[in-house]
C-alpha cells in the first residue's frame, strides 16, 4: 500500500482496550469483558449496558425531580394568567414571541422558533404550558451522552455522580428550571453531544497510550467522511439553535486538534485528521462550503489518491485543502465574536462607552445579574454542589486526562467554568460536566488501579452521587418560584391587544420588551437585546425625567428619527406582517453620531423647556409604567440621568423602611419607635384605588410613599421622587394630560399612557 493511502482494515470488535490500558475503551465497541490482572471479571457486555441504562436513567430521574420541586408552589393564582403560567426568564418571552410570530425577527434565532412551533405541533401544548414545562425535561437529557462514555469504559458505576453532578449542579439547575425556555435548555446538551463524539471519533484513530507503537487498526476514508460529516452537521445544528456558542464549537475542535496534533502516529496521520477536524468546523460554520472540502477530501485521499503518491502532488493538495478550510472556517467571524461576547460579559468597559463623537453612551451591563463578578468559592459551589465536591471533580478530571488524554476534549468547559469569576454567572453551567468526569469516570479508574474491585468502586462512587444530590437537593429547597411580571402586569400587555393600534409601539423598561412582543403582540422599544447606548439612554430618560414635555418629546425625537431613516432607505410600502419592524429597527438618535456631546446634551436639555413640532403621521407610541419597577430605580434613574459628555449619571436612591414608624402628618416628620424623628418633603399615601399626597417645607430632600396593600413605605429622594417613574404612576393623570392620555389604569401596579 501506498505511503499516503489510508489504511482500509475491519475493527476486531474484540479489540476494546480495557480500562487501565488505552486512551478509552474501542469506539463504537463494547467495552472489554476481559479482567484484568489480579481482578475480579468483569460483568458481561450485556449486563454492562443494562446497568448502565438503569443507571443513567435514575441520574435523570434525579435531575428532572430537582427541577420539579417547586411544581406545586407554581399552581396559586398569582403565578398565572388566564389560567396558564407566568414564565421566569424574560428570555423566554421572546422565543415564545418568535413562535408565534410577533417577536423582534432576527436570523440567528429563526432556527429556536421553528424548532419551538415543532415542539408545539408534537406536543399540542400551549406555547404557554410548553416553554413552562420543557426546559425540565431537556435539560437532564446531558446525562445520557455522558453515561455513554462510562458504558464505553466498562463503567456503569460512574454514571450517577457523573450524571448528578452534570446534569443537576446549581450554575446549570438554576438556569433550567420551571419556565426558563431558552438556549441553556439544550446549549450544553449539544456541545456535549459534540464533545463526545469528537472523542469516540478520534479515539478510533490515534494511537494507545499505552502501547504507542502497536498497530490499531484505522478507520477507512468512508468512516472519516461519516463521522466528519455528522459531527459536522451536529456543529451546524447547534449553531443554527445558539448562534453565540460558536467559541465553544471552536474551542473542542481546536482541542481535538491539539490532541491530534500530540497524539497523531505519524505526520500522514496528523494532516489527515487535522484536516477532519477543520472540515467539521467549516461544517458547522458554513455548511455549502463544508460540503465542498469534504468531497475534495474523499477525492484527494481515496479515489484519486494514486495520483497523490509522491509528496510533491500531496504536499500541494493538502495546502490547498488546508486553505480552503482556512477560508471556509471565516476565522475573523470567531474573532469578532469572541471579542463581543468578552465586551459584554468581562467587565473591558467602564458604563460609559466612548464613540467617535465623543458621546459617552452608557451601558447596561453591570447592571444584569447574570453578568457581575464572582467569587472562585461561588463560582465552585455553582459548578458542582460544593466546593469540596467540585475540587474533588477537578482532581479526578485531571487523573482522568493523565491517563485518557482524549477527555482534554472537554478542557473547554472547564475553562468556562472558572473563566464565570470574569464573565459573569451564567458559565458556571458548563462546569459540572468536567467535574462530573473527575467524580465519575476518573474516579473509577483511580479505584480501580488501585486494586479495588468493581463491586466496592460501585458502593464508593454510588456514595459520592448520593451525597452530592442529597447536598443539591438542600439547595434547591431553597428555589422558589420566581416570575419574572406580576399577575397584574401581564394582563395590562394582554389588554394592550384591544387598546393599541396594531403599528403601535410600546416604551417600557427594557427587561419586559419580549413580554410585550409576546402578550401584547406589539412592538416595543427595548428588549433582552436592544437595552444598551442609544436604546438604554433615551428609554431611561423617560423614566426619569421630572418633565411630561421632555418625556413625551424623546419619545417623539426617536420615532420621527426612526421613520426618516426608515423612508430614506426607499420606498416604505407595506410590512410583511402587523408590527413594522422595518421601521422600529432603524437605529434610534443615529444622525447624533456626526455631533458633539454638548450639542447632543443641550438638544436633550432643550426637549425640557422648547415644545418642537412633530409630523403629524407618526405611529401610536405607548409609555407603560409599573409598581415593579421601582426595584429598578437606582439604575434605570441612573441611566435616565446620564450626561453623554462626561458619561456619568446620578441615580436616585430609595430604601424600603420595615422598622414601626409613626408619622406626624402637621409637621410632615416620620417618627421611628426607636432613633430620631426623620423630616419629609413629601407624603404619598396609596390607599385602594385612590392617592393623597401631602407636602412641607422642611428642605430635607426626602419624600415618602406608602403602599397600604402591600404595607409597605419606601423612602426616596428628589429624583427618583419627582421622576415620571413614580409621579406619572402614582400621581392624577390630568396632571400629564397635555402630553399623555391614560388608557389602561391598574393603579397602583400599571399604568398605560398614549402620547398625544
Amino acid at each position: 500500500m501506498s505511503e499516503t493511502a489510508y489504511v482500509r482494515t475491519r475493527i476486531d470488535e474484540s479489540s476494546g482496550a480495557d480500562m487501565i490500558d488505552g486512551p478509552s475503551s474501542a469506539p463504537f465497541s463494547a467495552p472489554s469483558s476481559a479482567s484484568s490482572p489480579g481482578l475480579a471479571p468483569q460483568p458481561s457486555r450485556r449486563l454492562l449496558l443494562l446497568l448502565t441504562i438503569l443507571a443513567s436513567i435514575l441520574a435523570f430521574a434525579v435531575c428532572l425531580n430537582l427541577r420539579l420541586m417547586e411544581a406545586p408552589a407554581w399552581n396559586s393564582e398569582w403565578f398565572q394568567v388566564q389560567g396558564e403560567p407566568l414564565m421566569s426568564t424574560h428570555d423566554a418571552y421572546y422565543f415564545l414571541a418568535g413562535a408565534q410570530g410577533t417577536g423582534r425577527p432576527h436570523p440567528d434565532h429563526e432556527g429556536f422558533f421553528r424548532l419551538t412551533r415543532f415542539f408545539q405541533a408534537v406536543t399540542g401544548m400551549s406555547l404557554n404550558q410548553l416553554g413552562f414545562w420543557l426546559p425540565v425535561f431537556l435539560a437532564p437529557l446531558v446525562v445520557f451522552p455522558l453515561a455513554f462514555l462510562a458504558w464505553r469504559e466498562g463503567a456503569p458505576e460512574a454514571v450517577l455522580p457523573m450524571g448528578i453532578l452534570a446534569g443537576g449542579s446549581m450554575g446549570f439547575l438554576i438556569r433550567t428550571r420551571l419556565g426558563y425556555y431558552d438556549h441553556d435548555m439544550l446549549s450544553l446538551l449539544l456541545p456535549v453531544l459534540i464533545a463526545v463524539g469528537l472523542l469516540v471519533f478520534l479515539d478510533r484513530g490515534l494511537p494507545s497510550r499505552s502501547d504507542p507503537e502497536s498497530e490499531r487498526p484505522e478507520p477507512g476514508m468512508a468512516g472519516l467522511i461519516a463521522g466528519c460529516l455528522g459531527l459536522g452537521l451536529l456543529g451546524w445544528g447547534y449553531l443554527r439553535f445558539y448562534a453565540s456558542g460558536l467559541p465553544i464549537l471552536a474551542g473542542i475542535v481546536g482541542m481535538g486538534l491539539v490532541l491530534t496534533l500530540v497524539l497523531g502516529r505519524d505526520m500522514r496521520q496528523r494532516v489527515l485528521l487535522g484536516s477532519v477536524l477543520g472540515a467539521v468546523y467549516v461544517l458547522a460554520v458554513n455548511l455549502p462550503f463544508g460540503l465542498v472540502i469534504l468531497g475534495l477530501m474523499g477525492l484527494v485521499f481515496g479515489p484519486l489518491s494514486r495520483h497523490f503518491e509522491k509528496r510533491g502532488p500531496l504536499g500541494i493538495a493538502v495546502v490547498g485543502i488546508v486553505a480552503l478550510v482556512l477560508i471556509g472556517a471565516e476565522i475573523h467571524l470567531l474573532f469578532f465574536e469572541v471579542m463581543r461576547q468578552l465586551g459584554k460579559y468581562a467587565p473591558l468597559l467602564g458604563e460609559g462607552n466612548q464613540t467617535a463623537a465623543d458621546l459617552a453612551w452608557p451601558s447596561v451591563m453591570q447592571s444584569v445579574r447574570e453578568a457581575r463578578l464572582l467569587s472562585p468559592f461561588f463560582m465552585a459551589e455553582r459548578s458542582g454542589g460544593t466546593w469540596w465536591i467540585f475540587a474533588a471533580g477537578v482532581v479526578g478530571y485531571v487523573y482522568l486526562c493523565w491517563h485518557r488524554p482524549l477527555y482534554l476534549i472537554f478542557l473547554p468547559l472547564m475553562a468556562l467554568a472558572l473563566g464565570s469569576v470574569k464573565l459573569g454567572a451564567r458559565f458556571t453551567m458548563y462546569g459540572g460536566v468536567p467535574a462530573g468526569l473527575g467524580l465519575g469516570i476518573g474516579l473509577a479508574l483511580l479505584l480501580r488501579n488501585l486494586g479495588l474491585r468493581q463491586r466496592v468502586g460501585a458502593l464508593v462512587l454510588s456514595a459520592f452521587g448520593l451525597v452530592a444530590a442529597a447536598l443539591i437537593w438542600a439547595q434547591a429547597e431553597g428555589l422558589s418560584p420566581q416570575p419574572v411580571m406580576s399577575r397584574a402586569y401581564a394582563e395590562t400587555l394582554q389588554e394592550l391587544r384591544d387598546v393599541a393600534a396594531k403599528n403601535a409601539r410600546v416604551w417600557l423598561w427594557w427587561d419586559y420588551g419580549y413580554a410585550t412582543q409576546y402578550y401584547a403582540r406589539r412592538a416595543s422599544f427595548g428588549d433582552g437585546a436592544l437595552n444598551s447606548r442609544n436604546y438604554l439612554f433615551p428609554l431611561a430618560l423617560v423614566h426619569s425625567t421630572d418633565s411630561p414635555m421632555q418625556a413625551a418629546q424623546m419619545i417623539k425625537l426617536v420615532t420621527s428619527s426612526q421613520m426618516e431613516h426608515w423612508r430614506g432607505a426607499g420606498s416604505p410600502g407595506s410590512d410583511d406582517g402587523e408590527i413594522p419592524w422595518r421601521l422600529y429597527l432603524q437605529q434610534p438618535l443615529v444622525d447624533w453620531r456626526d455631533i458633539p456631546a454638548d450639542e447632543a446634551q443641550a438638544i436633550v436639555d432643550d426637549l425640557a423647556e422648547v415644545r418642537r413640532a412633530w409630523p403629524d403621521d407618526l405611529p401610536e407610541q405607548l409609555f407603560l409604567l409599573s409598581w415593579g419597577n421601582l426595584n429598578l430605580a437606582h439604575w434605570i434613574t441612573t441611566f435616565g440621568n446620564w450626561d453623554l459628555r462626561t458619561g456619568q449619571g446620578q441615580g436616585g436612591r430609595m430604601q424600603r423602611v420595615s422598622a414601626d414608624v409613626q408619622f406626624d402628618l402637621e409637621t410632615g416628620f416620620i417618627v421611628p419607635a426607636q432613633g430620631e424623628p426623620i423630616p419629609l418633603d413629601g407624603f404619598l399615601h396609596v390607599e385602594g384605588k385612590l392617592s393623597r399626597e401631602q407636602q412641607w417645607g422642611n428642605d430635607s430632600g426626602r419624600f415618602a410613599v406608602y403602599n397600604d396593600s402591600l404595607k409597605q413605605l419606601l423612602l426616596m429622594d428628589r429624583t427618583l421622587y419627582k421622576s415620571m417613574l413614580v409621579q406619572m404612576l402614582l400621581a392624577d393623570p390630568e396632571e400629564f394630560a397635555e402630553h399623555f392620555e391614560l388608557v389602561v389604569d391598574r393603579f397602583p401596579w400599571t399604568r398605560v399612557y398614549r402620547v398625544r
